[in-house]
């Protein structure tokens, strides 16, 4: 199935809100850009990109870097993100951005590379984004990309469930083995994975949130659950997480887990 209607329109509301402030708080979002890229391999033969979930063109301005030469199809749900993009990449002639879920997106054609770094988690359910994937994959096509996983933000679900129980998040973040798996149910072949763990250190956990805020990700499927916290819950769970998640100097830290993942068909030589 593909996502629900009112679930991405929610996710595309919410990063539109936060587009003008979402370059600010991502450091994790910019250094899994950086570290995907090096990882995909210098190729002259990549003429075609697809990038998913393009965001604020973090990942987009190191593609039109390294391949100056290929012409480059942006994509996101988020109108308001496609705009910062644009903005930002203003004098960049082969990028041309399209608002929209790409699953549904009518005429793209093939690419030699499909890409995407921290936006594939935000498009369920996993089996049918990368089935799409694979029929755009010209042959011997690259499927490159990063997606934050299980474990990232732990400290925040477990805080949450100590001091509101009842209110835990509606769903989780996929594990590494769940996309694994899902990749070579759909016909692609894994050519190369890697893991990270990134911490990230707040003044407080009030910044924490602040920060979430801002990047859009407060509101989510992974950041709420059925019943809103309320100020008194909020309160306890800053004061919990000041108390437990203590970094040196008082700072407070969080986890993000990176999956980093280049792939091809099935039948594609190495």
């Amino acid at each position: 199935m593909p996502i629900r209607r009112y679930d991405q329109k929610s996710v595309a509301s919410r990063f539109s809100a936060a587009a003008d402030t979402y370059n600010r708080h991502a450091d994790v979002q910019s250094k899994a850009a950086s570290r995907l890229i090096r990882l995909i391999d210098n190729n002259p033969a990549i003429k075609s990109i697809l990038e998913i979930g393009c965001g604020t063109g973090i990942l987009t301005a190191k593609l039109a870097k390294k391949f100056p030469s290929a012409r480059i199809c942006a994509t996101d749900i988020s109108k308001g993100m496609i705009l910062e993009s644009k903005k930002q990449l203003k004098s960049q002639q082969n990028i041309k951005w399209i608002t929209g879920d790409f699953r549904e997106l009518p005429g793209l054609g093939r690419f030699d590379m499909v890409t995407s770094s921290s936006s594939l988690h935000w498009i369920p359910p996993l089996d049918t984004t990368f089935q799409k994937v694979q029929t755009l994959l010209k042959k011997n096509g690259i499927f490159a990309f990063s997606m934050m996983v299980k474990g990232t933000l732990a400290e925040l679900h477990t805080a949450r469930k100590r001091v509101v129980p009842s209110k835990r998040v509606s769903k989780q973040l996929p594990a590494q083995k769940e996309i694994l798996n899902s990749l070579k149910r759909c016909g692609l072949k894994i050519i190369h994975k890697y893991n990270e763990t990134c911490r990230v250190t707040f003044k407080s956990a009030s910044c924490l949130l602040k920060s979430l805020h801002e990047q859009g990700v407060t509101g989510g499927p992974f950041a709420s659950g059925k019943t809103p916290l309320n100020r008194s819950d909020l309160a306890r769970l800053v004061s919990y997480y000041n108390t437990h998640y203590k970094c040196s100097g008082g700072s407070v830290f969080a986890t993000h887990k990176v999956l980093y993942v280049v792939a091809k068909e099935k039948n594609a030589p190495i």
